[in-house]
Parts: structure tokens; sequence; C-alpha cells
């Protein structure tokens, strides 16, 4: 679905877009998109597809005037984290928090409004020159070893 999802969406709103001359889209990626993540080979495979057909996208709605980005969170805070928690904690996790925050350089969890205020960069005026590109928000997870 996190493939689909998005490339339904995209087709529902493009007549408008065009007839507009401008829009944006911001894809949901994922940092695991960019990397190999053990136990969600599924998961990470169909968030590197959405990153995929977003640099496809930019470059074939381009000259409508739509700029098409995504962002990569790393662990944020919501459901789909703890259910991740619980998961780790039933395969004997001793701190499962504390091993999901442990791969971000920040020492953080991101929450939602991180995301959303890389999501309001991309819609903005500020990003007119960015498109088929990813924003990472993974508080330096994916920067390299510590």
């Amino acid at each position: 679905m996190n493939l689909l999802g998005a490339l339904l969406v995209t087709r529902a709103i493009l007549p408008a877009m065009r007839e507009h001359g401008d829009g944006r889209i911001v894809n949901v990626c994922s940092g695991a998109a960019l990397i190999g993540v053990p136990g969600l080979g599924a998961y990470a495979a169909s968030k590197a597809a959405l990153l995929s057909v977003t640099k496809t996208l930019a470059l074939e709605l381009a000259a409508d005037g739509i700029r098409v980005t995504a962002v990569c969170p790393g662990n944020v805070e919501t459901g789909l984290l703890a259910e991740l928690e619980r998961s780790l904690a039933a395969a004997g996790e001793p701190d499962p928090r504390g091993k999901l925050v442990s791969y971000h350089a920040l020492q953080r969890l991101a929450t939602p409004d991180d995301v959303a205020g890389a999501v309001s960069f991309l819609l903005s005026a500020d990003a007119a020159f960015v498109t088929g590109s990813a924003l990472l928000v993974e508080g330096g997870a994916l920067a390299g070893s510590r």
C-alpha cells in the first residue's frame, strides 16, 4: 500500500495540477528506503520503490510546473513505532525504545511535527528549485557510525 496509495492519489490530482500549471507532490518515504533493514525487507522495498517513482515523476512532470519530492523520516513517534517497540520487546529486546533512539545521532525520536516541518518546506516557495529530491528527516541515523 505504500506505493499503490501514493500512485492512486497522484493519478487523481494530476489533471487539476496540470490544468492549473502548478503543483507540488511530497511523498512520504523512509530512511529504510536507502539502507537495508533486517526484518523489514518488504517495507523498505516498498519505500524504495516510492522513492524511485518520486524521481521519475519529477522528471515527467517538471514541464507541467509540478514539483515532486519526498521526505525520508527515521523513527517517528507514532502508533506504528509503538507496534515496533512491542515487537522488539516480544523478541527479547530489554530496552526497545532505547534501541530505536540509539540509531539517531540526535539521540531522540522524530515527532510528527519534525516531519510536517520538512513537508511544509518542500511545499513552500523556499523550495521552488527543488524537485526529484528526498529530504532526510532522520536525526542523523544515516550519516554514518558514531
